[in-house]
């Protein structure tokens, strides 16, 4: 496996080992209680360069990540056409940045960004009416690590760090974000049960916010870790459920009713890969075990999986050759109830993403982005390349 960050061209998988045991998560007296403006990520000149093209009026956006070189990337935006799922780049920004994430009002798209000084931050971007990308506020904070994962709620950015070239454990930078000013600031460093996750890779999914917005899910190498998010937009940790049958945690996504969540993980003595089903409590956050169902040969170490937000299906990468992807087909209460298996082309899935009315799946890869249609079961057809440029993580938004 190839570290995105020793060589950042390549697209990064991250598997978290647990070695140890902290407690409850505790914010961190150490991290800056304020900060000063953090230094410019790249300059706005750059960023604020004409369209390569004008965008259309109205439909679909899609937006990725595409890292160039360790401390570049390019931030691509492109509209969808809704018939073919086929994507039209019409932005190109220079950026620092690898990971993204979507305001629930889809007006703006949240990035890690390097900076100079081996400092990452949060970056925000206002998405104008015809989908083009906007620089705003951006925060960071000086607890050292590097981010493996972002996500984002109504007033609220997480950023996953890993602390492990420092010596440190992962933890979790939350960051307070105002929807009527754009603002960033800092909200607090967590910790979560676990202890020290040693890393062998990056892991694209190891947070996940709830789509009520109200709790933050931690995928540990051995527990669930159920955090709830505070309206200063900290974390406190409420509970944490232990995997099942696996000690290698992969990959979680919750179901679109938010009453069921989905993780991947393998034995380390036999290699063999689960998915997890656990039922989720709404109103408290609880998660009670429901079913472990054992995964085909080729998904063991998937990087990410993504449920379509119909319901309808469930979607699992391949982690090694030849690629394909898994279809695990979901019944009225959420539960596996068949899968199929789709081949695809020859580099790794970086990222994974179904589009918000549930019609075409996107996978992004080294070799490009692919897409299938979604058919009314949730099954997959009509293998497309739809752009020749891939990337580490893909996100495609509605219209407004």
């Amino acid at each position: 496996m190839r570290r995105r960050l020793a060589r950042s061209s390549a697209l990064g998988l991250l598997l978290t080992i647990g070695c140890g045991s902290t407690g409850p998560s505790t914010p961190d007296a150490s991290a800056p209680a304020t900060l000063e403006p953090p230094p410019s990520p790249i300059s706005f000149d750059t960023i604020l360069a004409p369209l390569l093209r004008t965008p259309p009026r109205s439909g679909a956006r899609g937006y990725i990540s595409r890292p160039d070189t360790f401390q570049t990337s390019l931030l691509d935006a492109y509209a969808v056409d809704e018939e073919t799922g086929r994507l039209v780049l019409f932005q190109e920004v220079p950026a620092r940045t690898h990971m993204l994430a979507v305001h629930p009002s889809r007006r703006t798209l949240f990035t890690d960004i390097y900076t100079d000084g081996l400092r990452y931050a949060v970056q925000a971007w206002s998405i104008g009416v015809d989908g083009a990308l906007v620089p705003g506020a951006a925060a960071s904070a000086a607890n050292g690590g590097r981010p493996v994962q972002i996500a984002a709620s109504e007033r609220a950015v997480f950023l996953r760090m890993d602390g492990s070239s420092t010596g440190y454990s992962v933890w979790v930078n939350a960051y307070r974000f105002d929807p009527q000013t754009g603002g960033l600031g800092w909200a607090g460093k967590f910790l979560s049960r676990g202890g020290c996750h040693c890393l062998e890779t990056e892991e694209l999914n190891g947070i996940e916010v709830h789509p009520s917005g109200r709790f933050l899910f931690d995928l540990t190498a051995r527990h669930i870790v159920t955090h709830r998010i505070t309206e200063e937009s900290r974390l406190v940790e409420i509970d944490a459920a232990a995997l099942t049958l696996t000690n290698r945690s992969h990959a979680l996504a919750t179901h679109p009713r938010g009453d069921t969540l989905y993780v991947t993980g393998s034995r380390r003595d036999t290699g063999a890969e689960f998915l997890h089903v656990y039922r989720l409590d709404p109103a408290t956050g609880h998660l009670e075990p429901m079913q472990s169902v054992p995964l085909p040969g080729g998904f063991e170490g998937t990087p990410v999986i993504a449920v379509d937000p119909l319901g309808r299906a469930l979607y699992v990468p391949s982690a090694s050759t030849p690629r394909a992807l898994l279809t695990v087909s979901l019944d009225a209460a959420g539960l596996p109830r068949r899968t199929e298996s789709t081949s695809y082309g020859e580099a790794a899935a970086g990222g994974l993403t179904v589009d918000p009315l549930g019609r075409f799946l996107y996978v992004s890869s080294d070799s490009g982005i692919w897409a299938w249609r979604i058919d009314a079961e949730g099954s997959l057809a009509g293998l497309d390349k739809v752009a020749a440029a891939g990337g580490l993580r893909l996100t495609v938004l509605a219209a407004r």
